[in-house]
């Protein structure tokens, strides 16, 4: 959440290369995965620095349906304090 008048820094992902044809059909029929990881740097409502780590794995959820779902793996998906 941003309060108020508040902003945030654009975010900007990047791809080296589109997929091809056949990384496209893998991930469509469930063969091959995309994944979306990245962490974030923001302060809470009580002002103390924290970081939010995240790993999403791109999946076929039921017949036409995808979407993205948290991929458990050492310590992603994990909000933490930082320290000053």
């Amino acid at each position: 959440m941003i309060s108020a008048g508040g902003d945030t820094e654009t975010i900007t992902c990047v791809a080296d290369e589109p997929l091809s044809i056949k990384e496209t059909k893998d991930v469509r029929r469930g063969e091959s995965y995309l994944w979306l990881y990245g962490k974030v740097h923001y302060r809470d409502v009580f002002g103390a620095p924290q970081v939010h780590r995240f790993l999403r794995r791109f999946v076929r959820l039921d017949g036409q349906r995808y979407g993205l779902r948290s991929y458990e793996y050492k310590d992603y998906n994990k909000s933490t304090y930082e320290s000053p």
